[in-house]
């Protein structure tokens, strides 16, 4: 019965299906069996213990509402992954009712997403929870084929699985399983793992290349269906604030180094101030003991005067004289004094600011020359190490790429060896299968089991009669002539107390027990005055089946050792096509952060051209310019080639060239095989020259010239001694292609390595 579910406020009530289109939606997919189309989160159904919510997009850019037009809270998702293609049947859907029935909405409708409809489906494997998983819908539903879409996006056919989800390489499968989108997965890998995006109508509407799905926290940015990275929003704010306070930790350490500094200058400064001061208190103290002798002097003299008052007035005024004379030589003497200490103080003072310049720049001469040093030898071992590691480098992209050469070759036999094991082994499985039809014909056209008894339980006073004990199993009443329970054996007053293994607790308990059996052979234990025999049920059907079992083992004995074959042979294509992928994965890892452009402007050959020179449609890309002074230009590439191979891979149109171009480090030198007039030429385009060092802020922008004349840029020893084109044998289907192109003024303008 398909329950119904209400909304109130008009505003939010947006879904639109018919009764009949509901009708037809319930017979299209209930009691159906399908699988997740998602790996999906899940939790309890907001408040309700007895089923689950489950949604395949992060649960923090879901949005659902009630039927009121409130935002309902979707909650917190548990840890555990219900991974995609697991097996479930659909079990019902309820659909929103008109805001007219909102009165009689059930109370715990404030808690659910009533303005949605409700996929309900149960899984069907017997070893996992048998609690109903809901998936809500979106609540813009106007016709059948959307309803249908909402649908198909959640719930896949069984085929589903074998037929895409498990032909992934396992490690992308794994990442579905656990919702993790990586580089490399395509969009319906990112769709099966999170579901779509929360703009992915945006991409649908505008049907751009390049585009960042939007998961809330995940942004996965695609370039045409494949993802090409994948950002962490939180994972990126956290990275930030660890920078910056790293670069807070950095500046406090270099202002408390700057402090401690500048203390030990002030401690210095302050030392010699006190050296200065303690020198000047001793000048004042000699000073002050030369004024001290005068002052006695010249209490001599007034000492004297008072002794000498009654000598003549000449000789009391030669006294005064003699005393002015030496206060004023005291005078003199005190300034003298003081002068010349002024003078030592600055004379001290400008010596010592000489001695800590000639200090400083002492210093410093040998700070520069260390640092001079240090850059020369720094800059020598940077050179050798660069031309190590491109040494390095150009020898294990060889090793890796003829590695890979090897393992395509071993896969692609293995994977021909398996489809010839894989055809025998599906002959076999034909056989089986025939065989297992042939039992299982014979149990389907078999009816109801009829034993021929009839039964009654065994009542307390009926099991004192016949001495059981225990009043237990399935009393036998009578028994039919030439029934199956006649052919067995079995008697009137018989006690049936197990029946295939299981204790028989009554009648209904032994018809149980048949019919889990259904036609087969049962093994019953009867207990027939005081004894306990096992007798067996055995129907005509039954032993047909039997008959018919043996002849199925036998078809399966026949044939194990060919299917045991083809699952070893499925396993080492298996195992080869992983390395294949490993070593293409290693190879892919150690291109270039910036494409490698070597001077091309490259066009698709013409169907009319391929089919005049014999190539197949889409094989090769056709030069219609080069740059003269790029790397192919310096290896002898021409217009009008048409490049066949590089490094020994055949190229499949100019975007497969600009791509395996790009990927040659600047370093390298790459091995193409062109097509010219007829003829295979194998030319070697050098390595790219290095840009030409400015003198100083230029930052290379201008050429370095001697002479007046460019200097000739410097090419590897490799590049030189390989520039040369090598002529191979012509092909027969030789033309001249020379007409085949035509001069363009804008063609200068036109980027290096372009495909039209």
């Amino acid at each position: 019965m398909t329950l119904v579910l209400v909304s109130c406020a008009p505003a939010a009530h947006n879904f639109k299906l018919s009764n009949l289109d509901k009708e037809k939606g319930t017979r299209q997919f209930v009691g159906k069996e399908f699988v997740l189309g998602s790996s999906v989160y899940f939790t309890d159904f907001f408040g309700e213990s007895d089923k689950l919510f489950v949604e395949a997009r992060p649960f923090d850019i879901v949005e659902l509402w009630h039927h009121s037009g409130e935002k309902v809270a979707v909650g917190v998702p548990s840890d555990t992954i219900i991974p995609a293609g697991t097996a479930v049947k659909v079990k019902e859907i309820i659909y929103p009712a008109s805001p007219l029935m909102a009165p009689f909405q059930e109370g715990r409708s404030a808690l659910a997403p009533t303005a949605h409809p409700w996929l309900i489906v149960e899984r069907t494997s017997g070893d996992v929870s048998n609690l109903p998983l809901v998936f809500v819908l979106s609540r813009e539903i106007a016709t059948l084929r959307e309803f249908d879409a909402e649908v198909g996006a959640r719930l896949k056919s069984p085929q589903w699985v074998t037929s895409w989800l498990t032909l992934h390489d396992p490690l992308l499968l794994d990442a579905i399983y656990k919702k993790q989108p990586v580089v490399g997965m395509t969009l319906a890998g990112v769709q099966a793992a999170l579901g779509p995006s929360r703009n992915d109508s945006q991409r649908e509407a505008s049907g751009v290349l390049d585009f960042t799905a939007d998961y809330g926290d995940l942004q996965v940015t695609l370039q045409g269906k494949t993802v090409v990275k994948v950002e962490s929003q939180k994972a990126l704010a956290a990275a930030a604030q660890e920078k910056a306070q790293a670069e807070a930790e950095k500046a406090r350490i270099a202002a408390e180094e700057q402090a401690a500094k500048q203390a030990a200058e002030e401690a210095v400064k302050k030392a010699e101030a006190d050296e200065a001061l303690k020198l000047r208190e001793a000048e004042a103290a000699k000073e002050k003991t030369a004024l001290a002798e005068a002052s006695a002097q010249v209490r001599a003299a007034e000492q004297a005067k008072q002794d000498k008052e009654r000598q003549t007035v000449e000789e009391n005024r030669a006294a005064e004289a003699k005393a002015k004379v030496e206060a004023d030589v005291a005078a003199q003497r005190e300034a003298e004094l003081q002068a010349r200490l002024t003078a030592a103080k600055r004379e001290k003072e400008e010596a010592e600011k000489d001695r800590e310049r000639k200090v400083r720049e002492a210093e410093l001469a040998a700070k520069v020359a260390e640092a001079e040093a240090a850059a020369v030898a720094a800059k020598k071992k940077a050179e050798a190490d660069a031309v190590q590691a491109q040494a390095n480098a150009l020898a294990e992209r060889k090793r890796t790429r003829d590695a890979l050469k090897r393992a395509e070759t071993a896969a692609a036999a293995a994977r021909k060896k398996a489809d010839t094991a894989e055809k025998k082994a599906q002959r076999g499985r034909t056989e089986i299968d025939a065989a297992q039809k042939r039992v299982d014909e014979v149990s389907s056209a078999a009816g109801p089991r009829k034993v021929g008894v009839k039964l009654q339980d065994v009542s307390p006073q009926l099991a004192a009669a016949l001495g059981i004990g225990e009043a237990r199993g399935a009393y036998i009443v009578q028994v039919k002539p030439n029934s199956e329970a006649d052919r067995a054996g079995i008697l009137a007053n018989d006690i049936i107390v197990k029946a295939g293994g299981e204790a028989v607790a009554g009648p209904s308990a032994l018809l149980r027990a048949l019919d889990n059996n259904g036609v087969r052979a049962v093994e019953v234990e009867v207990v027939r005055q005081g004894k306990t025999l096992k007798l067996t049920l055995v129907s005509e059907e039954g032993k047909e089946i039997a008959i018919r079992e043996k002849a199925l083992t036998r078809v399966q004995e026949k044939h194990q050792g060919v299917l045991a074959a083809a699952d070893t042979a499925r396993a080492l294509a298996d195992k080869q096509a992983q390395m294949v992928a490993e070593l293409r994965e290693r190879l892919e890892g150690a291109t270039p952060a910036t494409p490698r452009k070597i001077g091309l402007m490259i066009d698709p050959v013409s169907p009319q051209l391929a089919a005049a020179l014999g190539l197949k449609p889409g094989q090769g890309a056709f030069i219609s310019k080069v740059k003269e002074d790029g790397d192919a230009g310096r290896g002898g590439v021409q217009p009008s080639d048409i490049v066949l191979e590089v490094n020994g891979v055949a190229v499949a149109g100019p975007d497969k060239l600009t791509e395996m171009v790009g990927s040659a480090m600047s370093f390298e030198s790459i091995e193409l095989m062109v097509l010219r007039k007829g003829a295979r030429i194998k030319i070697i385009v050098p390595a790219a020259l290095a840009k030409a060092e400015s003198d100083g802020s230029d930052s290379g922008s201008r050429t370095q010239e001697t002479g007046g004349k460019k200097a000739a840029p410097a090419v590897p020893e490799q590049a030189e001694s390989a520039a040369a084109p090598v002529r191979t044998t012509p092909d027969p289907r030789s033309l001249d292609l020379s007409s085949a192109i035509e001069d363009s003024a804008e063609a200068p303008r036109r980027g290096p390595i372009k495909s039209k």
